[in-house]
């Protein structure tokens, strides 16, 4: 046997690489040549075999560039597609690792038994040197065989399982996998792995090797502390029982332990990348056993395997999930959302809003829609309405600029319809800085563009219609001119020819009274009643003309002292001063914008309203107060007069309204007051009711700084 043990490393170190090299050549044209039979599946499965020969005649650095090059070779010829690596990165990437770690164990274990064999040759020259210890060198090297033996079973062992990972896709099957393994490695005879569950601190079997429905129900949800598993995860690490009935740690579950077929266990925790516990695998022995440190050793990198396992699930899971959410919210938004897969912009995928406004299949390549090949009737169009070059799409822009593109218009044309959008389009970028796709977001703004026309349609439209109003507008002045004129020439007939004939009626009635000497009371009433009407007859043409004014007139604003000018109309009717305190201005009155003449014609009428609508025998008494109402002012005047009914409120405003014909009145006051204050640009109100007085008020605009 020593005669056979390989002596390359005498050998220049580009030999041993050769040598490696034709080794995994070997093993790479044994797979080709099973491939008809093999296929898709296991592409890696003779390169580990290749891999035990390179390590075993060239050592590990040449095996390991052996075993890079056999993968990247049986990858490129043997994967899906082939003559190509895979374009799916996830799946190159799980590939690879499982071949690394393969491999990897495969390399680690070889050059373990190159140096026990290099061990055994020293051993072997000793003996030959030492013929008196050639009884203790036959035994080492007996002990060195039987080890190699077991290390190259399990490495082929490590090899099975390796192969098998990498067919599988369950964590579930992979984790039973690492179990079967490693009951086969203890050598025991039944197993199980567990995963621990932080929120309920409990451990569960999630597969198992050898046990019953009864274990099971006692053993397959267990809390922490709780049995061989649950001592080694709180403590955080392995725990090995000889046999349970002679331990006094487990001694009480030791009969439970010998009911479901097993005295002796141990209990490996598995980590993550983090350190942190999060399951446990064990394996279970009929007899009481202690497994060899050698043994344990590689149940750690069986651990580690079922470790990584668990780890790949969770980063697969998540990966799956956030994929989910991200195809979710993007089905989800109404906006209509591509991402170009490469930088050329072939591949594009869309939405299911925008492939549903389309009338597209959902995994249609938007790309593709409206070409030669394509059934779909897609065609594009710009702001203007006319055809678009694919080229100017804002994904093929951004793309080809590698700069976001914002705000870009254009238009679909699809069967009949025609879709506006509108949005931006933003490179994607890889690692080296190279584009490598984009992504883009559009809204629909067809209702938008439709509202455009439809506004410009309607200002060409309201501009024909401007230019006939304004035609009526003029046509309509002029005529108002002439009504104005004619209104102003009635006036002047109402203010002297009206008027004249009632000054003429008086003063021939005080003649009448004067030189007819005693007349009878019938005579003298009948005079009375006739001076009484010409004088009502004054009083409302003077009335009417006043309102006139007020209406045809556009007064100038200024500033007005209303303090000064009620005191003033006090002191200019009699009938106000002889009030006395019975007429009080309250408080200081705000100045206002408006028009002197106006306003005082407009308080003229309140005040005198207030002194003559009393009820009989009782003494007016009138108040005048103000409020500052922001940018308004709010002038009141309240008396203690017979009142008017809430129904009436409004209509007491208007021309030649009365409420009681039991006071003389032409109706007129109150319109002019209410006109005077449209036209000074406010607004004026009563608060009153019958037998509670009335109080009126009159709000403007405050007089403003500069005007002071």
């Amino acid at each position: 046997m020593l005669s056979r043990i390989p002596r390359f490393d005498r050998y220049p170190a580009w030999a041993r690489h050769v040598v490696a090299l034709a080794t995994m050549g070997v093993a790479l044209a044994l797979r080709i040549a099973l491939d008809p039979a093999l296929g898709a599946t296991l592409p890696f499965v003779t390169l580990f075999g290749g891999v035990a020969l390179a390590v075993w005649f060239s050592g590990w650095p040449a095996a390991v560039v052996a075993a890079i090059a056999g993968y990247l070779a049986a990858e490129y010829w043997l994967g899906v597609p082939r003559g190509a690596f895979s374009h799916d990165g996830a799946l190159l990437l799980g590939s690879a690792f499982a071949y690394t770690i393969s491999a990897g164990l495969i390399i680690a274990l070889g050059a373990v038994a190159r140096r026990s064999l290099r061990q055994a040759e020293q051993d072997g020259a000793r003996l030959e040197r030492e013929v008196a210890e050639r009884s203790h060198v036959q035994a080492q090297l007996t002990v060195a065989r039987d080890e190699l033996r077991i290390d190259l079973a399990d490495m082929q062992r490590l090899h099975e399982l390796s192969a098998r990972l990498l067919g599988e896709e369950s964590l579930e099957t992979m984790l039973q996998g690492v179990l079967e393994a490693a009951v086969a490695l203890m050598g025991a005879d039944k197993g199980n792995v567990q995963l621990y569950d932080p929120e309920t601190k409990t451990l569960k079997i999630v597969g198992q090797v050898g046990f019953d429905e009864a274990f099971m129900i006692q053993f397959g949800l267990v809390p922490l502390d709780y049995s061989v598993c649950g001592k080694a995860l709180a403590q955080g690490e392995r725990i090995v029982v000889e046999d349970a009935a002679r331990d006094p740690r487990f001694a009480e579950l030791a009969a439970d332990f010998a009911r479901h077929g097993f005295v002796a266990v141990q209990s490996t925790p598995l980590r993550a990348s983090s350190g942190e516990i999060f399951g446990m695998i064990s394996t279970h022995f009929a007899r009481p056993h202690r497994p060899a440190e050698r043994t344990l050793r590689l149940m750690d990198l069986y651990a580690h395997y079922a470790e990584q396992v668990v780890e790949r699930g969770r980063i697969e899971a998540a990966l799956r999930s956030r994929s989910e959410e991200l195809q979710a919210m993007l089905d989800s938004m109404p906006a209509f959302v591509c991402i170009a897969l490469d930088a050329s912009c072939n591949v594009i995928i869309a939405n299911h809003t925008m492939t549903e406004a389309l009338g597209l299949p959902p995994e249609c390549n938007i790309s593709q829609a409206g070409g030669a090949a394509s059934s779909v009737p897609l065609r594009y169009v710009d702001a203007d309405d006319q055809p678009m070059d694919r080229d100017e799409l804002p994904m093929r822009r951004a793309a080809a600029t590698g700069l976001q593109v914002k705000n870009a218009e254009f238009g679909l044309a699809v069967e009949g319809r025609r879709l506006w959008l509108s949005g931006n389009a933003t490179p994607l970028f890889a690692a080296d800085g190279a584009v490598r796709g984009v992504i883009a977001a559009f809204i629909d703004v067809s209702e938008r563009r439709q509202a455009e026309t439809a506004l410009q349609q309607a200002h060409e439209l309201l501009g024909d219609r401007a230019k006939h109003l304004e035609s009526l507008v003029e046509a309509r002045t002029a005529k108002l001119i002439e009504t104005v004129g004619e209104l102003e020439a009635f006036s002047y007939s109402l203010s002297h020819d009206l008027r004249a004939p009632l000054r003429a009626m008086h003063g021939f009635s005080q003649l009448l009274r004067e030189e007819c000497g005693p007349l009878t009371p019938a005579a003298l009433d009948y005079l009375q009643r006739i001076t009484r009407s010409a004088e009502r007859m004054d009083r409302l043409i003077v009335d009417v003309l006043n309102y006139n004014r007020v209406v045809a007139s556009g007064p100038e604003l200024t500033r007005v002292d209303v303090q000064a000018l009620l005191r003033g109309i006090v002191e200019s009717y009699p009938g106000l001063q002889a009030l006395g305190d019975r007429l009080q201005i309250e408080g200081e009155i705000p100045p206002v914008r408006g028009n002197e003449a106006v306003l005082t014609q407009c308080f003229s009428n309140l005040l005198t309203n207030a002194v003559k609508f009393v009820a009989p025998e009782v003494p007016p008494v009138v108040r005048v107060w103000a409020e500052r109402r922001g940018e308004r002012v709010r002038v009141f005047v309240g008396d203690n007069g017979i009142g008017i009914p809430p129904t009436a409120h409004e209509r007491i405003f208007r021309l030649f309204e009365r409420m009681s014909k039991n006071y003389e009145g032409t109706g007129v006051g109150l319109a002019i007051v209410k006109k005077s204050a449209e036209r000074l640009g406010g607004s004026v109100g009563l608060e009153s009711a019958p037998g509670a007085g009335s109080t009126f008020w009159v709000e403007l605009a405050a007089a403003r700084e500069e005007e002071a």
